[in-house]
Formats: C-alpha cells, structure tokens, sequence
C-alpha cells in the first residue's frame, strides 16, 4: 500500500511538473508574438507650407514638434541586429553564442509589420512590436515631411531631448526610411546618419523608435524604470546646402 502511495505521489509530481513546464512555454511563446501598436503618434511637417499648430519654426531652418511624446520605460532595450536582410533569421550573422554555449539570435529592430503592411509602408501603414515586451520600451512615432517648395531640399529627421537626465544619458531614435525600407540614426554608430532628399512637391514617410539604452552605462548610473520620464522632441531640420 505504501509503495502504491508512493508511485501516486510520483504520477502527480510529474503531471504537475509537465503542466508547469507548458504553462510556461505558452507564456514565453505569448510573449514573443508580435503586438499592435495602438498608441501611435502620427504627425506630419511641410516645409514651405503651412503646418498643424502642433508644429513649430522654433529655430532657423527646422520644424519642431515640441513634447511630442513622454518617454517613461519600463527597462531598457539594446538592439544587436538592424540588417533587415539577417534580423529575425538563421542567418550567420544574426547569431550569436550565450553564456551556456548555445546559438541564439541577436536582438533585433523592435519595429515589425504584417505582410500586407510591409509592401510599401507609410507613415499611416498599422505597425507592430516586434514581441510583447516592448510597448513599455519603445515610443512609436510615425511622420510625414512633405517638400512644397520649388527646389529639392535634403533635411535631417531627429528628436531634442535632455542629455543630462537619467533617462534622456541613455535615450537613442532610430528611424526607419519607408522609401528604401532600412534604419538610420545619430545614436546607433552602426547606422548612417538619418538624412534624406526630398525632390520638389514630393514628400517622405519615417517611422521614429525612442528608447533607452543603458548598454553604454559604464558609470552606474541609476534609472528608476517605470518612474522616471523624460519629453522628447521630434524635429526635421532642413540642411539644404
């Protein structure tokens, strides 16, 4: 009898261990599902002509779309993979090694599209986290810059934000060219610089990622994630020469 109690306690720990351990690949498999990014700020600028009052010439050659987002993480994020051609594949160079000796993929761009949307986006296409983790991360912001002057101009797409804050030592904008479908960024040193031309009556359509990345925080500074904020700026300057 006590042999049968034994051998029962053993079928129970083992069901419960196997209900455990999908319970918790559901949930890690959850959590890499791609998600709709419902809070989207979508603005547009026009050199030119005039602008929504929520922009503003706040200094020589630019348009400023002052406070356009609050930037408040709940953690940092440093993207490993900006190559649309290997990230999210078995590619060589979208792997690394972890600490037990595994081949993982890198972290890569938290900007995902479905397939319809990926064909030709727009600043008004509906976009994606790449997974669940990020929409506490990553702000969205998707613009517009249209050129209704007589002359192609080249203009820089960029954001303003406190460089002396907790948060804003550490905040990073890549942008996203839906023209030639790659990234571009001022922070990320592996990414040209995020500055294009626009032909006279065109226009051209970015997608703006905000975020923080302490990977560089060689100083111990402290960020009280989920507290702390930081007003992010989305400026285009014209750079016409």
């Amino acid at each position: 009898m006590k042999d049968k109690r034994i051998i029962a306690m053993f079928i129970t720990s083992c069901v419960a261990l196997v209900a455990s351990v999908v319970i918790t690949l559901g949930v890690a498999l959850t959590l890499a599902d791609p998600v709709p990014a419902t809070d989207v700020l979508r603005t547009s600028f026009n050199f030119g002509a005039s602008n929504s009052e929520t922009i503003s010439g706040s200094f020589e050659d630019a348009l400023v779309y002052e406070n356009a987002v609050v930037l408040q993480p709940s953690g940092s994020l440093h993207v490993e993979n900006w190559d649309i051609a290997t990230m999210n594949t078995n590619d060589e160079a979208n792997m690394k090694t972890d600490a037990a000796g595994n081949k993982v993929m890198k972290t890569a761009s938290p900007l995902y599209f479905s397939a319809e949307e990926a064909v030709n986006p727009t600043y008004e296409s509906e976009i994606m986290y790449e997974n669940e983790s990020l929409p506490s991360k990553v702000e969205f912001v998707t613009l517009r810059v249209s050129n209704s002057t007589e002359a192609a101009i080249k203009v820089a797409v960029d954001t303003i934000h406190s460089t002396q804050s907790s948060i804003g030592k550490y905040t990073k904008t890549v942008v996203f060219d839906c023209a030639t479908y790659d990234y571009y960024s001022y922070d990320e040193l592996v990414l040209a610089a995020p500055e294009f031309e626009i032909a006279a009556g065109e226009s051209r359509d970015f997608i703006m990622m905000i975020y923080v990345d302490e990977y560089a925080n060689n100083q111990d500074d402290i960020i009280e994630y989920g507290s702390a904020k930081e007003s992010v700026s989305v400026v285009v300057r014209n750079i016409t020469k």
